[in-house]
């Protein structure tokens, strides 16, 4: 799949759901849809362990789902990241300078993550009760093409790094430590 896309320059799709729950069907299979028939797209499509890819088949030739994937490395070659809002997740899009289509799973802090991607502009928040799969694959079109989403996550990659390598966290306990 990365070398299909080296060598045509599609985009590649990353979309993850939870690995502590299974993912919400119907919401894949609208994913599956909204890349169908986009041939400058691929679609990869992790479902988290707790589901068996039978339930999208026949799945398009640009969607490949897997029941598990090496997230950090797809992410590392990743145009565009669909996911859930879990923050592991998102702060591993921002290490690898990934914009972000966050369709949260209205668990935990999930919400509030989704809207803090919002807020940075480092991707953009959906709804995947609400968003049929034209409006997913407008989405999905703006995140990979509006170059503002890009050029934020990476400036935020920057400024984790800089916290990392100017060891301000420990700077900053060490304050209110003394």
């Amino acid at each position: 799949i990365f070398k299909i896309k080296k060598e045509t320059g599609k985009k590649l799709i990353y979309c993850s759901v939870s690995t502590y729950r299974k993912g919400d069907k119907r919401f894949l299979k609208k994913i599956t849809e909204a890349v169908r028939g986009r041939e400058d797209w691929i679609l990869i499509l992790g479902l988290g362990g707790m589901l068996e890819t039978d339930f999208l088949q026949p799945l398009p030739e640009n969607v490949h789902a897997f029941g598990w994937i090496p997230q950090l490395k797809v992410l590392a070659q990743a145009d565009l990241s669909i996911n859930h809002g879990g923050i592991h997740t998102i702060n591993e899009c921002v290490h690898f300078g990934v914009p972000m289509l966050v369709y949260s799973g209205k668990k935990s802090d999930q919400n509030g993550c989704a809207a803090r991607v919002h807020f940075h502009k480092i991707g953009m928040m959906a709804d995947k009760d609400l968003d049929e799969v034209e409006t997913i694959e407008n989405k999905i079109n703006s995140v990979l093409t509006e170059e503002n989403y890009r050029k934020n996550v990476r400036n935020m990659r920057e400024d984790f790094n800089k916290y990392k390598t100017e060891n301000r966290l420990n700077k900053i306990v060490n304050q209110f430590l003394n």
